[in-house]
């Protein structure tokens, strides 16, 4: 990106050196923002980028080490490089560090659009609050260690029972799956237990997938492993004594981010049961228009499979997707091993995901910017640049799209998509490539919300804040 070779030009060193995680946590919110000023201070901010990039934090975070690298390199680009003057890109950033570290980003923002700083400062000022925002919630979304809870702790060596800290009931991620897994030898006995995330009690999972639910009770009339699982996209919980490990592989799976289709080891495509009504479902919009067969197997092997009429090793169950990313729902019964599979057009990537779990599988830009009549408004040189980043958008990893929010004042605008910085790759009204430009009224000035899914192509503003949680709207 043109900021990362900025900055490469104007470091004197591409190594920054991090604590151990003895000393601290170099994914945490503070971390980051310290690491940020040192770098910036030491001219070394492509080497703090790549540090994160080779580092083992979640890639929340380092997004959003890129993005935050990314508002600095706005400021760079403008040449504000004097470091005595407060709307310089070291005092912006230095200003921006104390705000960030007590929580009053909000206060510094409005007291950057007072007569402190230009237009242009404004503007980069509102892009490093966007980015704060999304920063913070990132790291506050990451999930760093899961783990079982319950009566069953002091049998496994912890200290106590309900001891969200304690390493031995930790559960491993399986990033090839997405979820988090572990077997543990138990005496028999009957116990209780919950999920608890990131070593504390403050977030907990328990029966019907339920936040702060009650405790799931597992029965053991003899000693033996048992396999806990959980899916923090959905917080179902499970283990094999009180439920199946029931997959659908078939010759889609490669499609939703498997390794290889007809897989029954690849938990992509995990039948779950959250209501516990004995119907475990698996739901998704990421399947391309097509002709497929599916089936039921258990356990991750073919050794007990289900086919079409319920038959055991019976025949694949075939099924059609006419439009991309059509939803399809698979339905497998576990009294009579009837699987169940429903496509409903209507709903797809583009409209209202309500999928049970999500995967995207879609590769994914390396930048997205908002090109238009808006941009010199926003410190932009002119108007229709592909590669400026004042009004990049950001990723979110969460939900699969890319966002921004800027301040604009009131007019008439037009803007498309440009994808990695050039006018190669564009997208207008209505998701269509070279498309004709949208259209934005401003009618009072303030933030105008932008959502980009790279699946669909599709772009959307609006003037309230939306639901991060969802995809665009």
């Amino acid at each position: 990106m043109k900021y990362r070779l900025l900055l490469v030009i104007l470091s004197v060193s591409l190594g920054v050196v991090f604590p151990s995680r003895a000393q601290t946590d170099i994914c945490s919110l503070e971390s980051v923002l310290h690491s940020f000023d040192q770098a910036v201070t030491n001219e070394t901010l492509a080497g703090w980028v790549t540090s994160y990039e080779s580092s083992d934090c979640d890639q929340n975070v380092v997004r959003g080490v890129q993005e935050l690298a990314g508002a600095y390199g706005s400021l760079v680009e403008l040449s504000l490089t004097s470091s005595e003057d407060v709307c310089s890109a070291h005092g912006l950033s230095s200003s921006f560090l104390a705000a960030a570290l007590s929580d009053d980003v909000d206060i510094w923002q409005a007291q950057c659009a007072g007569d402190r700083c230009g237009e242009t400062e404004n503007a980069v000022t509102d892009r490093f609050a966007a980015v704060y925002a999304l920063l913070t919630s990132r790291i506050a979304a990451v999930v760093n260690n899961v783990s079982v809870v319950g009566t069953f702790q002091q049998s496994l060596g912890c200290a106590e029972n309900w001891q969200p800290d304690c390493q031995n009931t930790q559960l491993t991620y399986e990033a090839n799956n997405g979820l988090w897994r572990t077997s543990f030898d138990l005496p028999a006995g009957t116990y209780e237990y919950k999920i608890s995330i990131n070593g504390n009690l403050d977030e907990t999972y328990g029966a019907f997938a339920q936040l702060g639910g009650v405790s799931v009770r597992l029965n053991l009339t003899i000693s033996q492993s048992v396999t806990f699982l959980y899916d923090h996209g959905t917080h179902w919980v499970s283990d094999t004594v009180n439920q199946l490990l029931a997959n659908v592989p078939g010759d889609f799976q490669s499609e939703i981010g498997c390794a290889d289709d007809w897989a029954p080891d690849c938990l992509r495509t995990l039948l779950q049961d959250p209501d516990g009504d004995g119907v475990y479902t698996y739901q998704t919009t990421d399947i391309p228009a097509g002709n497929y067969e599916a089936k039921v197997a258990l356990n991750e092997t073919w050794d007990e499979n289900y086919g079409e009429n319920s038959q055991g090793g019976g025949v694949n169950i075939p099924f059609t997707v006419p439009v991309d990313f059509a939803q399809v729902t698979f339905d497998f019964n576990v009294v009579s091993k009837v699987l169940f599979i429903s496509v409903n057009p209507s709903i797809t990537v583009t409209g209202e995901r309500e999928s049970i779990r999500v995967n995207p599988g879609i590769p994914q830009p390396q930048t997205v910017i908002v090109a238009g009549t808006i941009q010199s408004v926003l410190g932009c040189s002119g108007d229709w640049q592909p590669d400026c980043s004042m009004t990049s958008l950001i990723f979110d990893t969460t939900v699969g799209v890319w966002r921004g929010q800027f301040n604009l004042v009131a007019g008439g605008y037009e803007y498309k998509i440009t994808v990695n910085g050039s006018w190669d790759e564009n997208y207008g009204e209505n998701g269509r490539g070279d498309g004709v430009n949208i259209p934005l009224t401003v009618n009072q000035g303030g933030v105008v919300y932008f959502c980009y899914d790279h699946g669909s192509h599709i772009v959307t503003h609006s003037f309230v804040a939306t639901d991060l949680s969802r995809g665009c709207e």
